[in-house]
């Protein structure tokens, strides 16, 4: 049973891991935060705080997600994106470009 649990939570963490295709920013928060994004492909958003969302095609859209508290967040965009659009409420630091 154990050797069971230890693969399994291996290829939980390894399936959910951030690739080199996906779009990474960190942005700082004081509650909600908003972007918008244009794609003719499905996406699916990381929040950074064990929320996640999922966008079927095609799509050009504003996101929003409310943040439990304030700080510093990494966000990961997976999925083929045509535009992404910030606005200038939060600080974003791109970290990775896909």
């Amino acid at each position: 049973m154990r050797i069971f649990t230890i693969v399994f939570l291996f290829f939980g963490i390894f399936a959910s891991a951030q690739t080199i295709d996906d779009f990474v920013f960190d942005v700082d928060v004081t509650n909600s935060y908003r972007f918008r994004i244009t794609s003719n492909a499905s996406i699916t958003i990381d929040w950074g705080d064990g929320m996640t969302n999922s966008y079927g095609s095609p799509n050009d859209i504003q996101v929003t997600h409310t943040y439990p508290t304030a700080g510093m967040y990494t966000v990961v965009v997976t999925g083929p994106l045509e535009t992404i659009n910030f606005y200038q409420n939060n600080s974003v630091i791109i970290t990775q470009w896909g």
